[in-house]
Order: C-alpha cells, then sequence, then structure tokens
C-alpha cells in the first residue's frame, strides 16, 4: 500500500503490513503465474532466436487482453493449441503490384515458433501424475474374518 509520494526526492513510502491478507495472496498468486508465462516466453524466444518483446507483442500481451492472464490461456493450449493460437494475428505492411503500400493480416508465429511454444507449455504446465499410498489395517474376529475382509477390499 502506498503511503506517502515525496515528489522532490522520487520516494514513494510503502508498507505491506497495512495490506490485507486477501490482496497478499492474490498478488502473490498473479506475481506467481506471471513468473511461469515470462519463464516460457523467454525460453521459447531464446531458443528460436527471435526478440522477446516481440513475442510479447504478437503473443503474451493479446493472450492477457483476451483471456485476462495469459496463464488462464496456457492452460487451454495444454490441451487445445489451435483455439487459442491460431486466432492471433499481426499486421504486416508491404508494397502492393501497383507501389502502393497494402496491410495484410498474416498468422502471429509461424509454425516453428507455435510448436516450440506449445511444446513449452505443456512441458512445464502439465500436471504431473501423484502416487498416493496408503496403509490400512482391517479386522475382522469372525471364523471366516479373511474371506470378509477380501470381500470387503473387492467391492472397494
Amino acid at each position: 500500500m502506498v503511503l506517502r509520494v515525496d515528489k522532490e526526492k522520487g520516494y514513494i513510502d510503502l508498507s505491506k503490513r497495512r495490506v490485507s491478507e486477501e490482496d497478499i495472496q492474490a498478488c502473490e498468486e498473479r506475481y506467481n503465474k506471471s513468473k511461469l508465462v515470462h519463464s516460457i516466453m523467454r525460453h521459447v524466444a531464446e531458443t528460436m532466436g527471435i526478440d522477446l518483446e516481440d513475442l510479447y507483442i504478437h503473443v503474451g500481451w493479446p493472450l492477457y487482453r483476451k483471456y485476462g492472464h495469459a496463464f488462464e490461456a496456457f492452460k487451454i493450449v495444454v490441451t487445445d493449441p489451435d483455439t487459442v493460437l491460431n486466432t492471433l494475428t499481426r499486421e504486416v505492411k508491404e508494397l502492393g503490384p501497383d507501389g502502393q503500400e497494402v496491410t495484410k493480416v498474416v498468422a502471429a508465429l509461424s509454425e516453428e515458433v507455435k510448436d516450440a511454444l506449445v511444446k513449452n507449455i505443456r512441458r512445464r504446465m502439465t500436471p504431473q501424475p501423484l502416487k498416493i499410498r496408503a496403509d490400512i489395517e482391517m479386522k475382522c474376529f469372525q471364523f471366516d474374518g479373511v474371506l470378509h475382509i477380501k470381500d470387503a477390499i473387492l467391492e472397494s
């Protein structure tokens, strides 16, 4: 929370104690989502040799505008990448046959960059399977208790 602004010195006094617990959790969640999105975008930009800012201009920021957060769009990309990524376009200016400048609308991503982005999103955002193990103890004091326990286990 901003307490005061000192314009002469260029300082902003902030307080973490005056922020509610709900706001703290919401900000931390938004920060962690943004950190993951940035990590994915940066990795794709570095591996494909493209400018990170261009990737944000044509992919990241439009996804933020459309889905509220690019993380939400990336969750959809895990299962259905085409519905999210094929809607992204960019405008390219070219000289037409008559020498006039023509604006064309083309896909925002090349197939190689799209494949790298989908692969990276799936690798980083697919939930990992969990193994759950439990020890149970069952007792039955009847004559054929072992059979009753066996039947109970087979029913569940």
